[in-house]
């Protein structure tokens, strides 16, 4: 779980998917945790239950991007990962960082409607088909009495196709009907990827709490899917009994998944294996004691420099992370050296999933040829493939030239013929939920017009949502529009969300 300081407390990572070290109790206690710090900060906080479907839809088979961006953006960012089946309890072992147990989104809803009613805390349950939630609502007050059911709604929801543009506006009803319950929990039964998807473009105008992703978690609790008897739960097991039931369904998934998850990790467990053993066998790797760092001064300012030991482990995360907290703030440039790192373990890579995403300025400098390696096998070379460089007086530059940042900026520029609107930032819920379509476009006065996104960071499905507006308002101008600057980031989502034969791209 994330920290108010923005850093998780013992994340780890595998294939670049971050996964708290949590069992049952200490997850259930983190939710209600996060409930508290709600009341403090007013920001709605996500709990995920990732197993090898979620990876399998996160990732491609190759070791360059991901297959959903997206999907893997908000599991990186992510308040809670918990880890929902034996294959990643039993990849973590085989990294030499065991997870406590898996924790089940079908295990974890139970337990916590018995902990909300004892703690007067609410419950609305969103998803299922057909009139499931209601039904598992009614069998959850059975077993507890208590519990406060603030709401049920099993509503249809589009994350992809022509259906997108007008996704936003279908929401609003579903999310003011959820804020006006009060509910402290929501319980999202999409199923993954849509289910996470839904929250991150509602995620600025939701006001619960803690919303979990719980997949088909309702089908279980209302009887309607039964699960597998608990020794089979217990080996891995599971999805055996499930594909009994409905193999039709759930062959080619299964086949996908386990193929694809088997294919992806292997080369992460066995580098890992094999560099832990050349680790423990040379002397003039083991430089794991403490960090040492300094300060640079540059115009006028500072920038933090932290030379890493040649092992970065728990131990070493942890040191660093206190460095972090008590030496910077979250607008303090910080250029890791990496280059006497020889090993890095799950621990590592969580570790800086979190440095990323806690919105620190990372610069990485040195990456050597091990190292990089367990960056590639790991899914994280193109994390931070922008922000590498070969030297820490090369980064310096980066330092001062630097205009990373989430805010959403354009500009309109024109010659005799054209228009072109030029983006920079982030294309995501947040900003451009602040963006007036109007304005933008009746600032085009050409009859030819380009949407360029060349320096655009990051999109999500919103940030689609708003270019799809935004083009099809600039064609009811009769003016003839093109998107340019197509990064492949951005191709992809515009696949994963079929829409690339929607707009005209060069």
């Amino acid at each position: 779980m994330k920290t108010e300081s923005g850093m998780s407390n013992n994340p780890i990572a595998i294939l670049g998917i971050p996964l708290d070290n949590l069992t049952m109790e200490e997850t259930i206690e983190s939710i209600f945790s996060m409930i508290e710090a709600y009341s403090r900060d007013q920001m709605p906080r996500l709990v995920c239950t990732v197993n090898t479907d979620f990876v399998a839809n996160t990732l491609n088979w190759g070791f360059d991007h991901s297959r959903h961006p997206e999907l893997l953006d908000i599991l990186r960012k992510a308040d809670l990962v918990t880890a929902d089946g034996m294959p990643l309890v039993w990849t973590s072992a085989l990294l030499g960082s065991p997870l406590k147990g898996r924790v089940t989104g079908a295990d974890l809803v139970p337990e916590l409607a018995g902990e909300a009613a004892l703690r007067h805390k609410s419950i609305y349950l969103l998803g299922g088909k057909g009139d499931v939630a209601e039904k598992a609502a009614g069998t959850l007050t059975k077993h507890y009495p208590d519990l406060i059911i603030a709401g049920c709604d099993s509503p249809f929801v589009h994350i992809e196709g022509e259906q997108l543009i007008d996704a936003l506006d279908h929401d609003l009803p579903i999310v003011e009907r959820i804020n006006a319950s009060g509910a402290d929990i929501l319980l999202v039964a999409f199923g993954n990827p849509k289910q996470e998807l839904w929250f991150e473009r509602n995620r600025h105008r939701l006001e619960v709490p803690v919303s979990i992703g719980i997949g088909g978690t309702f089908e279980f609790i209302t009887g309607s899917v039964q699960r597998a008897p608990s020794w089979m739960q217990r080996t891995g097991l599971e999805w055996l009994f499930r594909l009994t039931q409905d193999p039709k369904r759930l062959w080619k998934r299964y086949l996908v998944d386990f193929l694809k998850f088997g294919i992806l990790v292997w080369p992460s467990i066995l580098y890992y294996n094999y560099k832990k053993q050349e680790v423990n066998l040379s002397r003039d790797s083991q430089k794991s004691g403490d960090i040492q760092y300094n300060c640079i001064r540059y115009d006028d300012k500072e920038a933090f420099v932290v030379h890493m030991p040649g092992i970065l482990n728990s131990r070493s995360a942890s040191l660093l992370k206190d460095i972090l907290e008590e030496k910077t703030g979250k607008d303090s440039p910080v250029i890791v050296d990496f280059t006497d790192v020889m090993f890095i373990d799950s621990h590592g890579f969580g570790f800086l999933l979190n440095l990323y995403y806690s919105c620190m300025r990372i610069f990485l400098v040195g990456l050597n040829p091990a190292a990089e390696r367990f960056f590639s096998y790991n899914r994280m070379s193109h994390l931070f493939s922008q922000w590498h460089f070969h030297s820490i007086e090369e980064a310096l530059r980066a330092v001062r030239n630097e205009t990373r940042g989430s805010f959403l900026s354009y500009k309109v520029t024109e010659d005799e013929l054209a228009s072109t609107v030029s983006f920079s930032g982030e294309l995501t819920a947040r900003e451009t939920a602040e963006k007036d379509l109007p304005d933008l476009v009746w600032s085009v006065n050409k009859t030819r017009c380009t949407i360029d996104l060349s320096h655009i960071t990051r999109i999500d499905s919103s940030g689609i949502i708003f270019i799809l507006k935004l083009y099809r308002e600039i064609l009811k101008r009769d003016c003839a529009c093109s998107i340019s600057g197509i990064s492949q980031d951005i191709s992809q989502m515009l696949r994963i969300t079929r829409v690339e034969n929607l707009l005209h791209t060069i």
